[in-house]
C-alpha cells in the first residue's frame, strides 16, 4: 500500500513541477493583481489585510491538522521529533504571515478574491506535499532524532533563518519607506535593497530553500521551485517599473532584481537534482526487531512434559497456551521455531531467538543447531536450521516430511526496490564440515556451508483449477561465506530485474526455483498448491508478491553446519 502511495505522490510531485514552470513563464506576460500591481480588471475584491489572511492561514491550519493525523499519536515522542521541528519551522513562517503580517499593513489598498482563492489553492496543495512526505510517505527510520545533527539539517535550518531574516527585514524597510500622509513613491535601498529591488522576494526563496536542505526532500525542492517561479517574474516587472521612475537612482546605483549575484543561485540549482537522486531506505515490517512475540508451549509428556519458549517476530505479546499463531493479523514474518504436533506427540523447535545489536538494541540470531529429545528411551536428534521468511507455518506441524509444503511463501507486495540492504554478524565455527541428522539418521561431511540471503520478486496469478503460477519479476541473492570479527554495516544486495542470467553477477543458485526447491501457496480454494515458477517476466513489470528469506545454512531441511550462526539487524529495502 505504501509503495502505491509513493507512486501517486511522485506522479503529483512531477505535475506540481510542471505547473511551476508554465507558471513561471506566464507570469512574465501577466501581472498578478495585486500590491504594486493591483488593478480592477481582475474583479471582485477585498481588504489587502483579509486577502492575505484568507489566502495564507489555509496552509498553516491544513499543515497542522495533517501532523496531528499522521503524527501526533506516535510513541515516544523522540520518534518523531525531526518531524515535529519540521512542522514547527513551516508554521513559524505561515503564523507570521496569516495573523502577524496582515495586521503590519499599511494603506487601503485591495486584493482580488481571483488571486485571494489562487493563492490558497496553491497554499492547501502546498501543504499537502510538505506533510504528506514529512509525517507520512517518509521512510521510516529516516527522519530520527539523529537528522537532527545531520549536515543537512544544520546548514539548512541556518540558511532557512537567514532568508526569513533578510524577507522580514526588507518587509520593515518597504513599509517605513512613507511617513504617515506621504503619498510619493520612493526607491528602498537599505539593507539588501543596495543589491537588488525584491529583497523581500530573495528571502522568501533563501528560506524555503533552507528548508528543502534541512528536510533533505524533492517536495521541499518542488516548493523552493515554485517559490522562484511565483516571485521571480514579478521581481523582473518590479525592476522595470523602478527604472521607469527611479533612472537616476537606478543608474547610479546599479541593482540586480532578485538575487544579489547570480553564483549565488547555482548551488541551490542541486537542490532538487540531489534530493531526486538520494536513496531512500524503508525499513520492511519488524526489521529493527525491536518487538517480539513470546510463546511458552508445553510439550507432551512423554516427551518430558517441559514448557518450552519460542519467539515470532511480530508485535511485542506474551502467548501461554498451545495454539496456532495468527501470522498474517500480525506480522508477515515466519521463521524456523516451530510448533509441531506429530503423531499426536507436540514439540517445539527454537531457532531463532533475539540477541543484542551493535548498538545495544535488539536484534534477530537465527543458528543451526540440534533438536534432542528422549522418547520411550529412544534419542532422537535432528538439525534444524535458523531461519526467518516472509510467509507463514501452518500449525500444529503434523509431519516432518516435506516441511516447505507445510508453509505458505510470501506476501503481497507490489514495490521495486533497488536493493536489500541490512546489518549482519556471521560465525562459522565449524567450517569445512556439513552434516545431514534427522531423526536416526546422522552423517558429516567434508563440505561448505554458507548462510542465504533471498529476496524474490514474483508476479502471480491463479488459474480456473487453482494453480498457482509465477514469473520472476526482480531477483536479489547471495551467499554469506565467510565468519565475520564484527558487525558489518548496510550491507547491500542489488536488485536484478528481468532475466537474472543477463546479469554478470548472476549465480547458478539464482535460477528459477529458486535453487530448485519447490515453494508452496494458499490458494483461492483454500489449499497449498505448489508455486510454479516458470520464467522471467519483463524488466518493467511490477511484482505481486515478495518472498525474503535469511537462513543460517544453504542445504535443504535438516542438513547444514552445525553452529552456524547469523545476527541480523536493520533490514531495508532501498529505493
Amino acid at each position: 500500500m505504501i509503495e502505491y502511495l509513493l507512486n501517486h505522490f511522485n506522479l503529483f510531485l512531477l505535475g506540481m513541477t510542471i505547473v511551476a514552470v508554465v507558471v513561471f513563464v506566464s507570469l512574465f506576460f501577466v501581472d498578478a493583481g495585486y500590491g504594486k500591481f493591483y488593478t480592477k480588471r481582475w474583479g471582485p475584491s477585498v481588504s489587502n489585510r483579509l486577502g492575505w489572511i484568507l489566502m495564507e492561514a489555509p496552509a498553516f491550519i491544513l499543515m497542522l491538522l495533517l501532523y496531528l493525523h499522521w503524527q501526533a499519536n506516535l510513541l515516544p515522542f523522540t520518534s518523531h521529533l525531526s518531524p515535529f521541528l519540521f512542522l514547527l519551522l513551516f508554521e513559524l513562517h505561515y503564523f507570521h504571515r496569516s495573523f502577524i503580517f496582515p495586521f503590519l499593513l499599511r494603506g487601503k489598498s485591495r486584493m482580488p478574491l481571483a488571486i485571494v482563492f489562487m493563492g490558497a489553492l496553491f497554499n492547501s496543495l502546498n501543504a499537502f506535499m510538505q506533510a504528506g512526505w514529512l509525517f507520512k510517505l517518509a521512510p521510516q527510520g529516516l527522519y530520527t532524532a539523529a537528522w537532527l545533527s545531520s549536515p543537512q539539517f544544520i546548514v539548512g535550518t541556518i540558511v532557512f533563518f537567514a532568508g526569513m531574516g533578510i524577507n522580514m527585514h526588507s518587509d520593515y524597510v518597504i513599509r517605513h519607506l512613507r511617513k504617515p500622509g506621504d503619498t510619493n513613491h520612493y526607491l528602498p535601498s537599505r539593507g539588501l535593497y543596495r543589491y537588488v529591488t525584491s529583497a523581500n522576494y530573495f528571502g522568501e526563496f533563501i528560506e524555503w530553500c533552507g528548508f528543502a536542505i534541512l528536510t533533505w526532500s524533492l517536495s521541499g525542492a518542488v516548493f523552493a521551485l515554485w517559490t522562484f517561479a511565483n516571485l521571480a517574474p514579478r521581481a523582473h516587472r518590479i525592476y522595470k517599473r523602478y527604472l521607469s521612475e527611479f533612472p537616476d537612482q537606478m543608474a547610479a546605483r546599479p541593482r540586480k532584481r532578485m538575487i544579489p549575484y547570480v553564483w549565488m543561485l547555482l548551488p541551490l540549482l542541486f537542490i532538487p537534482a540531489t534530493a531526486s537522486t538520494q536513496t531512500i531506505k524503508r525499513y520492511v515490517p519488524y526489521g529493527k526487531f525491536e518487538s517480539w512475540t513470546v510463546r511458552d508451549l508445553k510439550e507432551s509428556v512423554i516427551i518430558g512434559g517441559k514448557t518450552k519458549r519460542i519467539y515470532n517476530i511480530g508485535p511485542t505479546d506474551t502467548i501461554c497456551e498451545n495454539r496456532a499463531y495468527p501470522y498474517n493479523a500480525r506480522t508477515p514474518w515466519s521463521s524456523s521455531n516451530a510448533y509441531a504436533r506429530v503423531a499426536g506427540v507436540t514439540k517445539t523447535s527454537c531457532t531463532v531467538t533475539p540477541d543484542r545489536s551493535w548498538d545495544g538494541s535488539l536484534c534477530a540470531r537465527l543458528e543451526t543447531k540440534y533438536e534432542e529429545l528422549k522418547v520411550l528411551g529412544i534419542n532422537i536428534k535432528i538439525l534444524v536450521s535458523g531461519c526467518i521468511f516472509y510467509g507463514h507455518i501452518f500449525e500444529p506441524i503434523p509431519t516432518a516430511n516435506s516441511p516447505y509444503s507445510l508453509m505458505h511463501w510470501g506476501t503481497p507486495f507490489t514495490g521495486r526496490p533497488r536493493a536489500l540492504v541490512f546489518d549482519y554478524r556471521s560465525a562459522m565455527p565449524n567450517k569445512g564440515t556439513v552434516t545431514k541428522c534427522k531423526i536416526t539418521s546422522h552423517k558429516t561431511i567434508r563440505a561448505d556451508d554458507a548462510h542465504e540471503v533471498t529476496l524474490v520478486l514474483q508476479k502471480r496469478w491463479e488459474d480456473k483449477d487453482g494453480n498457482i503460477h509465477a514469473l520472476r519479476v526482480g531477483t536479489a541473492m547471495t551467499h554469506i561465506e565467510k565468519p565475520t570479527t564484527g558487525w558489518v554495516k548496510n550491507f547491500r544486495v542489488p536488485v536484478i530485474y528481468g532475466d537474472a542470467r543477463n546479469n554478470p553477477a548472476y549465480k547458478d543458485y539464482m535460477k528459477l526455483g529458486p535453487k530448485g526447491l519447490t515453494y508452496y501457496a494458499k490458494n483461492s480454494k483454500g489449499k497449498i498448491v505448489e508455486i510454479q515458477e516458470e520464467g522471467w517476466a519483463s524488466p518493467d513489470d511490477t511484482p505481486t508478491h515478495a518472498m525474503l528469506m535469511f537462513t543460517a545454512s544453504t542445504y535443504e531441511a535438516f542438513v547444514g553446519t552445525i553452529g552456524n550462526t547469523l545476527w541480523l539487524d536493520n533490514i531495508a529495502l532501498e529505493y
